[in-house]
């Protein structure tokens, strides 16, 4: 549970920043960790769409004060 939480909070500095090079120096990782994370959280969503049949939406993304509550 950890690592998603981990893969999602990388995931909103990418989309903050639009860079995963920014994301890496900010997070003080190396970028192709930062690509992993984003791979590996890719991986959990196609899961979920595939198996759950849950469709992706924008109304479905996490705000920022939802992710804080997590």
């Amino acid at each position: 549970m950890m690592n998603e939480l981990r893969h999602l909070f990388v995931f909103k500095v990418c989309g903050r920043l639009m860079s995963f090079t920014q994301a890496a120096v900010e997070l003080g990782v190396s970028q192709p960790a930062v690509s992993l994370a984003i791979r590996q959280l890719e991986v959990v969503a196609a899961l979920i769409r595939s198996r759950l049949l849950v469709p992706v939406m924008p109304q479905s993304w996490i705000t920022d004060e939802e992710f804080h509550l997590i």
